[in-house]
């Protein structure tokens, strides 16, 4: 197994008055959920509003080429994809975000995995906690990059993916 270093998420801060960080711990208690999960949802509801730039997440990028898709999740290009397999990747990244969104009214819950085979590589991916471990196996040179990722993001780039196919 080649490259097997796990690369994390970088995290970054943001500069809020004491009072404003209070008020969105005490709303996130309320609801019974994290801070992150609060300010999460708040960008969940500026994409389903149709808000500008609320689709765009840095590191994360889906692309067509002809009858291909391309996809990069926190900055890892996944090998171009026929438009099933970008559709499988999708519903992937939706059960791992818990995203219920019927027909793919499904959620992988913590410690269970799947696995989209991309043609020259394939990409595994397994729930842990709030997150989720990619491998990406490139089939030819047997190189494997792994990669964690916030569970949340699944939703996000799977609307990426959507709309990407929904365009052509």
């Amino acid at each position: 197994m080649k490259n097997s270093k796990i690369l994390k998420n970088p995290r970054a801060s943001v500069g809020l008055p004491a009072e404003r960080v209070e008020q969105i711990r005490s709303l996130a208690k309320a609801r019974g959920i994290t801070a992150t999960a609060l300010i999460e949802g708040w960008i969940n509801r500026a994409y389903v509003e149709g808000e500008p730039g609320s689709i765009e997440l840095p590191g994360y990028h889906v692309s067509r080429h002809d009858d291909f898709v391309v996809v990069a999740i926190a900055g890892h290009i996944l090998p171009m994809m026929d438009e099933q397999r970008a559709v499988l990747l999708s519903a992937m990244l939706d059960g791992f975000a818990g995203t219920l969104i019927p027909p793919r009214a499904f959620e992988l819950p913590s410690g269970m995995g799947t696995f989209v085979d991309l043609g020259g590589a394939t990409l595994t991916g397994c729930r842990q906690g709030r997150g989720v471990l990619f491998t990406l196996a490139d089939k030819a040179s047997g190189e494997m990059k792994r990669f964690a990722v916030p569970a949340s993001y699944g939703a996000d780039l799977a609307r990426m993916i959507r709309a990407v196919l929904i365009k052509h």
